[in-house]
C-alpha cells in the first residue's frame, strides 16, 4: 500500500484506485475500484470489491 498524491510517479505493475483522475496519469495497468462517485466510469479494469482484485491476479 502506498500513500502518494501524484499517482503518474509510480512505477508499479497495477494500480488499485477509486479516483479516475489518478489512473489517467499511471503508465501501466490501472484498476478502479467501485465507489458511489465512479459506478459510471467505463474506462477501465473494474473490481468490486477485495476478493475481485484477487481473482484478476490469479
Amino acid at each position: 500500500m502506498l500513500f502518494c498524491g501524484d499517482k503518474s510517479i509510480i512505477q508499479a505493475d497495477y494500480l488499485i484506485d477509486d479516483h479516475p483522475k489518478n489512473l489517467l496519469t499511471f503508465s501501466s495497468e490501472p484498476i478502479i475500484f467501485t465507489s458511489p462517485h465512479n459506478v459510471d466510469e467505463t474506462r477501465f479494469l473494474r473490481a468490486n470489491n477485495w476478493k475481485e482484485v484477487g481473482d484478476i491476479f490469479l
